[in-house]
């Protein structure tokens, strides 16, 4: 898949080295927003991901996820059938 085509995420938070992305699914005629927590961190000059989090990533990854609830609060006014 081309950088042209790729989908992106809807939004982005980033807390430090934890950062939750938004993204956005259609099923049918509703749109379903999920979430994706990751830590980022750099080896060898190359940017890496994990779903792995230390007792430090913690606080970050709260952080993260409550700003992305305030955020996706408004946006989720339809019920899933």
């Amino acid at each position: 898949m081309s950088e042209e085509t790729k989908n992106k995420p809807k939004v982005v938070v980033q807390c430090g080295q934890t950062k939750v992305s938004i993204w956005e699914n259609k099923i049918g005629d509703n749109t379903i927003l999920s979430c994706v927590p990751e830590k980022i961190y750099k080896t060898d000059n190359e940017w890496k991901s994990c779903n792995s989090y230390n007792i430090q990533d913690i606080d970050n990854l709260i952080q993260c996820l409550q700003t992305v609830r305030t955020e996706l609060k408004p946006v989720q006014k339809h019920k899933v059938e």
